[in-house]
């Protein structure tokens, strides 16, 4: 018998050990795995359906979903007077007194130092937070400002007193930590009117406010007229445990 050249040899043995040691393309019935699948479509090498097994196959559905916004959409105006909502007297503020919130109809911009442009007369505070429920909470503080009668005339020692009330309106907005009184001085120090911790007050959340917020001025010689205050309302992005 003719003796096989050892290298014709050499290459039928590395031929057999390719083919042993490829596995099939597909398995029979399917699904696929990472070695063995039918992503490159060819024909007649995919998963059979025969008499026993239905030919099955998974593959993948996807979107992705974009982060919003924490956004501060909406801050009252405040009109204080006393409890049958009428107006204090010269008497009234020398012996000291507290006023009640009344409703948020303002005199626009009479007065120059707290000229009011974002302000909305339904008492309304409302923060939007469409970043996903992942995120960081988030607070709103307030800071108020002298009353003045104008630039030379103002009341000192007054002190805001206020509770933010999540309202009933909120869409689908999960709800912030209880509200609580906050006590805030016109000296210009922040009060926190509304905590949101990590994973709370996210969508949209609306705030009210009732007669249990009071404006409390110390005695004092006073003139009689129109007085205003600046009220400064601050949403910060702010970590908080949940």
């Amino acid at each position: 018998m003719k003796k096989m050249h050892p290298k014709n040899l050499f290459y039928l043995s590395s031929l057999a050990l390719a083919l042993v040691g490829t596995p099939a393309f597909a398995a029979t019935n399917g699904p696929g795995t990472e070695s063995s699948n039918i992503s490159a479509g060819t024909a007649q090498a995919g998963y059979e359906a025969d008499t026993t097994n239905n030919a099955s196959a998974n593959t993948v559905g996807e979107f992705s979903i974009d982060a919003g916004k924490l956004t501060l959409d909406s801050v009252p105006n405040m009109h204080f007077a006393k409890e049958d909502k009428s107006n204090p007297t010269i008497s009234d503020v020398s012996k000291g007194i507290t006023l009640k919130l009344a409703d948020g109809k303002i005199t626009p911009n009479a007065i120059e130092s707290s000229k009011d442009f974002d302000g909305n007369a339904n008492l309304d505070l409302s923060v939007s937070d469409f970043r996903g429920d992942d995120q960081n909470g988030w607070k709103v503080y307030a800071t108020v400002s002298d009353f003045k009668k104008d630039a030379s005339h103002n009341l000192t020692g007054t002190t805001l007193k206020m509770t933010a009330k999540q309202a009933a309106k909120t869409d689908a907005g999960v709800a912030v930590d209880a509200p609580t009184e906050v006590s805030i001085p016109a000296t210009g120090d922040a009060g926190i009117v509304v905590n949101a911790a990590s994973g709370k007050g996210t969508l949209d959340n609306h705030f009210n406010f009732d007669n249990t917020t009071s404006l409390t001025i110390e005695k004092q010689a006073a003139q009689a007229g129109l007085y205003q205050a600046k009220i400064t309302w601050s949403l910060a992005n702010v970590p908080t445990a949940k």
